[in-house]
């Protein structure tokens, strides 16, 4: 294999890898167009995705706005002596959704060259299908990210119950989002144009939290010099939110009764006075064993239990993961000015880990990672030692069970899988052989892509449409291939 096609097939691997990974899919188009303008020789790479994203291309380069009908691929246009622009279409299902363009420093352009970015204009396609489909599944409810099916109960219910005035309370690990999930109920409720007020009955001093619940009136205590509303009292209208209410001191418990049940309530040294607000708390506490203890209310246990809502563990919807990954690493992209994007193996070691501090722990962890990143890419190493070696604990208190389970087909096929290159997966995908040079392969893609389309397809016509070219140019290459329209149903009209 010569010099130039191995460097290619090199940068085709490296390419592959990227699309493969997981993040914001400009980030990885913009490191998809750094690996081409630094290891693939051409100059000025761009990534345009109609309807989709803008224009891509390091340092922001400028370039007036390229033709939108162009035959693949092409060597129209020379901008500067001895260079050739090239422009190849970026297709999904016969449908062009974009091109990928670039600038070679050389007159005639080899062959190589030109199914080199052909072909990487076919794996953007390919992950764009796949990431369009994927983000149908996933779903963006008041910043909740979720795609399993137990956060899409939740989501419901809240929704539902969004539309009353009943006390909600919302159970569930420290980190799920219960406080999101509060905003969400009242920002869906009639009272979405008053004030949400949160108020976390843990962090505030005992002996403060009286006075930032209620208020006070001037003198009723030593620095009480003038009067002060009480944070229930500013949501006069709209709702409260008492996080870690199972923290509340039993004396206050006997006033947040009181507002439950008589609307009212009583700042220090003042008079009783009536407030409209609605009350959704929260808890991460066995809020029964309290009662049982005698350390919670068991009459205000029951008033604030009119609808309850659970969130689930991080750990017990890992489906959850890759959209919330995705989302926090666009987020802190945007937030750092980077374009990192996580392996698929990186990805795997964070759906084995438990959470047990959940999507705030995940959030952490994102943050951090994008930070430290010294690649384009997250890979296994940039994970914590912490993170395996909890992994590695639970793996082996598994196997000390009684019970071994063994892995299913299933299992074993994607611990294969994991062995396999991003290129050697589609290979195996189009039941193609990767070990001849890169020539070869793109012509056995281009003869499977030919045969799928042909089996669907009514006419020689049809087929040509749905491929991108003329009825000519699809009868060539069905000559070269030696394939037989018969073979799909109907015999071809240019057969001898």
């Amino acid at each position: 294999m010569q010099e130039t096609e191995k460097n290619l097939l090199q940068t085709l691997e490296r390419i592959a890898k990227l699309l493969s990974s997981y993040g914001s899919f400009d980030s990885i188009l913009k490191q998809v167009l750094h690996v081409i303008e630094t290891e693939a020789g051409l100059k000025d790479p761009a990534i345009t995705i109609l309807n989709f994203s803008s224009s891509l291309r390091p340092k922001d380069k400028k370039r007036e706005e390229l033709e939108k009908k162009y035959k693949p691929p092409l060597k129209d246009k020379v901008p500067f002596n001895g260079s050739t622009f090239l422009i190849s279409p970026i297709r999904i299902e016969g449908r062009d959704i974009g091109f990928i363009s670039a600038i070679a420093e050389e007159k005639d352009v080899r062959e190589e060259v030109l199914s080199f970015l052909s072909f990487v204009g076919s794996l953007i396609g390919f992950s764009f299908f796949v990431l369009a489909k994927e983000k149908t599944e996933v779903k963006n409810v008041g910043n909740i990210i979720f795609r399993s099916k137990q956060m899409d109960e939740v989501i419901k219910l809240a929704l539902e119950v969004a539309k009353s005035d009943a006390t909600v309370l919302i159970r569930g690990e420290s980190g799920v989002g219960k406080e999101l999930l509060a905003e969400l109920i009242h920002n869906n409720s009639p009272r979405k144009s008053k004030m949400l007020v949160k108020i976390n009955c843990a962090a505030i001093p005992e002996n403060l939290l009286e006075s930032e619940l209620f208020g006070y009136k001037k003198g009723a205590f030593t620095g009480a010099i003038t009067d002060k509303k009480g944070k229930i009292e500013m949501a006069d209208g709209g709702t409260v939110f008492l996080d870690e209410i199972g923290d509340l001191p039993l004396p206050l418990q006997a006033k947040i009764l009181r507002l439950i049940q008589n609307k009212e309530i009583e700042p220090i040294g003042g008079q009783p006075k009536k407030v409209d607000v609605r009350i959704i708390s929260a808890t991460n506490r066995n809020l029964e064993e309290l009662v049982k203890e005698g350390k919670f209310r068991e009459d205000l246990y029951y008033r604030l239990n009119v609808i309850p809502i659970y969130i689930p563990p991080l750990r017990e919807r890992k489906e959850d993961i890759l959209p919330l990954v995705e989302f926090f690493i666009e987020k802190f992209n945007k937030k750092y000015k980077k374009n990192i994007s996580i392996s698929k193996g990186a990805l795997t070691i964070l759906e084995k880990y438990q959470w047990y501090g959940n999507i705030r722990e995940l959030e952490n962890l994102i943050e951090r990672l994008v930070l430290t990143s010294s690649d384009l890419v997250i890979t296994p190493d940039d994970i914590p030692d912490y993170i395996k070696e909890k992994i590695h604990e639970e793996e082996k208190r598994k196997k000390e069970e009684p019970e071994e389970v063994l892995p299913s087909k299933r299992e074993k096929k994607a611990e294969e899988n994991k062995k396999k290159t991003a290129l050697q997966e589609i290979f195996e995908k189009l039941e193609i052989s990767d070990s001849r040079g890169l020539l070869s392969l793109i012509e056995d893609i281009e003869k499977k892509i030919i045969e799928n389309v042909l089996a669907e397809s009514k006419n020689i016509s049809d087929a040509a449409r749905k491929l991108g070219i003329s009825r000519r140019q699809l009868e060539w290459r069905l000559r070269k291939y030696k394939i037989e329209f018969l073979n799909y149903g109907r015999k071809s009209s240019f057969q001898k």
